[in-house]
């Protein structure tokens, strides 16, 4: 049986107290979902390589 990768930011890892997490099997989902949420919630705007380290570091 094949399993699937599954990435995961949770903002409370990068020091907001914020319960938000992003989980797909699509990691081009997750980035869109995390920097749509830390743009409207918390005024950063992240861009997609640092998120991609973000999510490969934790793999």
């Amino acid at each position: 049986m094949i399993q699937k990768t599954l990435a995961k930011l949770v903002c409370n890892d990068y020091g907001f107290g914020c319960s938000f997490e992003t989980k797909e099997n699509e990691v081009d989902k997750v980035i869109k979902e995390f920097r749509e949420h830390t743009f409207h919630e918390h005024h950063i705007d992240y861009q997609e390589g640092i998120l991609m380290k973000f999510i490969t570091r934790k793999a």
